[in-house]
């Protein structure tokens, strides 16, 4: 429990993906393959292209605040 409270509050790429994995719920592959055209910042959404996904199916996931925050603060 410590390493991974350790590790959450550390700023950098790994911890960013660990943080994406649990606010998404998402596969780590998924996320780690994550693209920026595929996020929809003025709805929160992200849609998972099938050729990106498990099961080949396309699909959209709700980004909370603190995903998005992630993510933007990635981009910058």
């Amino acid at each position: 429990r410590n390493i991974l409270q350790a590790m959450l509050q550390l700023n950098t790429e790994s911890s960013d993906l660990l943080r994406l994995i649990l606010h998404t719920a998402q596969r780590s592959k998924e996320v780690k393959h994550m693209r920026w055209q595929d996020i929809d910042f003025k709805t929160g959404f992200w849609t998972l292209p099938g050729s990106f996904t498990k099961n080949g199916k396309s699909h959209r996931v709700p980004l909370s605040p603190t995903a998005l925050e992630i993510i933007i603060n990635r981009q910058s």
